[in-house]
């Protein structure tokens, strides 16, 4: 019997079909993303671009790097767990920086007593010619005692965060990123582990140097306002060479010790309020607004500015109520309405003294 042509067409299309259906009929390997040549059945593959391999790649790639960077990290945590610890939580290491506290918390008590005797004898002054400046001077001293906490605060925290640093954030920062090495690629943790290890690290930098630098800003804020204050004391005694020597033979001292004067000159009998007892006064008043940006407002924004270098790692924002403190700072200078009331009242107090002389 001879054979139908068009069982034998059918027979060729359906082993077309097999070979487009199944590569591995045509001698084609089960190989997923090859293309298939329509002349030679050859399947080509294409592969991407390989990634480069990390750091904790070629870290875990050789077991003896494996155990050496571990040993490592293991023994920095117990290096900074003990002996660098301990260096860092002796006063003695910060024996610069506690000197220049203790300079400012002497010359803020000086302040806090000097206000506090003025506020006194000005309000003994009759018929209330001083009130204004005498409440001035009392918001003054309420001022300077939150400046007196804040550098006794600072002294304080220069060894606890020494502590928290090397005694707490590094060692666990260390131990972390060797937790992660042993854990990498098994499961899914070891990205998070670095990751806190880094915000530990950043965060125990941040607290450790917020209080040295702002002593050093401080310092700088310090010694640009007396040499300010030096040429303009020598501007004027050059502008008016004979109104300076009269002050020194008269024994002109400081804002301060003019101001704990006040006192005995109330006793002594002296009823109103001269215009040189203002300046002095504001004098004072300015010294102290100086006190409070150097020693509240710096550290407050050496700690918010290192908060924002480090913020994509911390991961956190801090808002520092710096309008409160600005608000609170300028409520101490006195006005401009309060001297004019001071003056007026003392203009009234010195009719009231006339008119019997004139009668």
């Amino acid at each position: 019997m001879a054979d139908n042509p068009r069982s034998e067409r059918g027979d060729i299309m359906r082993g077309y079909a097999e070979r487009a259906v199944r590569p591995e009929a045509s001698g084609l390997g089960a190989a997923g993303g090859g293309m298939l040549s329509s002349d030679a059945d050859v399947s080509v593959i294409i592969e991407g671009p390989a990634e480069p391999p990390s750091l904790m790649d070629r870290i875990t790639s050789d077991r003896r790097i494996t155990v050496a960077v571990i040993a490592a990290l293991i023994v920095a945590a117990l290096i900074s767990a003990f002996p660098v610890r301990a260096h860092f939580t002796e006063p003695k290491t910060y024996e610069g920086v506690i000197q220049v506290l203790d300079e400012k918390k002497t010359n803020v008590m000086g302040l806090v007593a000097a206000s506090t005797a003025a506020s006194a004898g000005i309000s003994l002054i009759p018929d209330d010619v001083g009130t204004p400046i005498a409440n001035k001077l009392m918001d003054l001293s309420g001022n300077l005692m939150i400046i007196l906490a804040v550098i006794y605060l600072e002294k304080y925290l220069l060894t606890i965060f020494g502590f928290a640093t090397f005694g707490i954030l590094f060692p666990v920062a260390f131990g972390l990123i060797a937790l992660g090495i042993v854990c990498h690629r098994r499961i899914g943790l070891s990205a998070i582990l670095h990751q806190i290890a880094a915000k530990a690290v950043a965060l125990g930098m941040v607290i450790v140097l917020v209080v040295p630098v702002s002593v050093f800003v401080t310092k700088q804020i310090d010694a640009t306002y007396d040499l300010t204050a030096e040429m303009v004391a020598a501007q004027e005694q050059a502008e008016d060479e004979a109104a300076a020597v009269e002050a020194e033979e008269q024994g002109d001292g400081s804002p301060l010790d003019f101001i704990l004067s006040i006192p005995d000159m109330v006793a002594d009998g002296v009823s109103s309020v001269t215009d040189d007892m203002l300046s002095q006064v504001n004098a004072l008043i300015e010294q102290a607004a100086v006190m409070i940006v150097t020693s509240c407002l710096i550290p407050l924004l050496v700690l918010v500015f290192f908060l924002w270098v480090a913020n994509l790692l911390l991961g956190i924002n801090i808002d520092a109520p710096m309008g409160a403190l600005a608000a609170r700072a300028q409520r101490v200078k006195p006005s401009r309405e309060d001297l004019a009331l001071a003056k007026k009242r003392l203009a009234e107090h010195r009719e009231k003294k006339r008119a019997p002389k004139a009668r």
